[in-house]
């Protein structure tokens, strides 16, 4: 286990991002710019990031739950979770497929519940719209 570079919490040897701070580590390969092994750069600008994959699939899940579709998030945070080998992300997955899941669940009940009442209420409607059109 090596420590983090910024909070100095314990982390795996091959992780990239501290799980408790997100800060990214030297080394990985989510990098433009690698730094040699031994040396340290100048400043932080000079390693360019590139924002990891499993992180931006987990926080597009979360919007696309309540945008798009319950679905959309449940998909997105599967993908997400296997695409994040050393589990620094896996919490944007999670919550990308619990917000699906419980977006799928209110379009299911909502469904139902408009189907209910388009069922009880469309023949009123359609009469009276028939006697509207008949009476001009």
């Amino acid at each position: 286990m090596k420590k983090c570079r910024n909070c100095g919490a314990e982390i795996p040897d091959n992780a990239n991002y501290c799980p408790d701070c997100g800060a990214a580590q030297y080394g990985g390969d989510l990098y433009e710019e690698q730094v040699e092994e031994g040396e340290t750069p100048r400043d932080d600008s000079a390693v360019r990031h590139k924002m990891p994959v499993p992180f931006l699939l987990g926080v597009i899940g979360i919007v696309a739950s309540f945008l798009v579709s319950g679905v959309a998030g449940v998909v997105l945070g599967i993908i997400s979770i296997n695409l994040d080998k050393d589990k620094a992300y896996r919490r944007y997955a999670i919550a990308s497929i619990i917000c699906g899941s419980v977006m799928a669940v209110v379009n299911v009940v909502v469904a139902i519940y408009y189907m209910k009442w388009l069922s009880e209420n469309l023949e009123p409607l359609l009469s009276s719209m028939q006697a509207a059109a008949n009476s001009l």
